[in-house]
């Protein structure tokens, strides 16, 4: 009897172990090749980096199922981010712009081809979107921000790009509707969040704050909000500082700016003794 035969013979939870373990290793292999992507652009070695990326792309591109095919994305996704962040390595060093330029090429290619093998994939169209707004090319930074709103409607920076793209456009009355619903959402946010810290549910109330920066991380009111709950709840000095700060920053000359500049003052002072 043949190998193959004599696996079609074992029973039936041992042959699901053993396609299991296939599927898993796969997996792991996936994410040991990404997170050597993200290891080498923390070091500076975009190179390697892109590398690494390429080398999942080159794993799971042929994939069919839908497990590969989000596998895949992904590594199109870390080499394009990794080009990106060699073509900013070079535009910081000043070197020639044919060369940042293909970096630039490039990553839009694999943004793309992320959304394309993941059509979900919300980051690969806001970096994209991002790609083509430092181009200066609102239109199709428009379409990939809406296209970030409609799959996660509650991402703040996005309905903040497209509020300014129509500004910027002239189209005045969609810009200032957007603008009104962030107001709206930002109103909530502060509002539910004050609410649970009245019910004594404070690290809620911190982690409601903390995706609401994470979404939109120029939302003023949450930075006060957050500084403050770290401060009287939580005692932590060097949170509360940084908060406030980006608060403070936000605030015109008057009587609130300087009671947060006294406030900071202290928090400052305390951290000398």
């Amino acid at each position: 009897m043949d190998a193959t035969r004599k696996i079609f013979r074992l029973p039936v939870f041992m042959i699901a172990a053993l396609l299991c373990a296939g599927c898993v290793s796969r997996e792991e292999t996936a994410k040991r090749l990404i997170a050597e992507a993200k290891s080498h652009n923390s070091r500076g070695d975009y190179a390697l980096a892109v590398q690494s990326a390429d080398a999942v792309v080159a794993r799971f591109d042929s994939a069919t199922d839908e497990a590969g095919k989000k596998i895949a994305a992904k590594g199109y996704f870390w080499r394009a981010y990794s080009h990106d962040l060699w073509r900013d390595k070079l535009l910081m060093d000043r070197r020639a712009s044919p060369e940042t330029a293909q970096q630039r090429d490039a990553a839009i290619k694999d943004y793309e081809a992320a959304i394309a093998k993941d059509p979900g994939f919300v980051m690969a169209y806001f970096n994209l979107a991002l790609e083509y707004y430092d181009d200066g090319n609102f239109e199709q930074a428009l379409a990939n921000f809406q296209k970030v709103a409609e799959i996660s409607p509650d991402t703040g920076q996005a309905h903040a790009y497209i509020a300014e793209i129509y500004f910027r456009q002239g189209n005045y009355e969609a810009a200032a509707e957007i603008g009104n619903f962030l107001k709206s959402n930002e109103k909530a946010t502060i509002d539910d969040a004050m609410r649970l810290s009245h019910e004594d549910r404070i690290d809620q109330a911190i982690d409601l704050l903390e995706n609401a920066l994470a979404r939109n991380p120029d939302f003023a009111e949450a930075h006060k909000e957050l500084g403050l709950l770290y401060l009287v709840q939580k005692a932590d000095v060097a949170r509360a500082r940084h908060h406030l700060e980006i608060y403070a920053a936000t605030l015109p000359e008057g009587a609130e700016k300087e009671g947060m500049e006294k406030i900071l003052e202290a928090l400052r002072n305390s951290g000398k003794r």
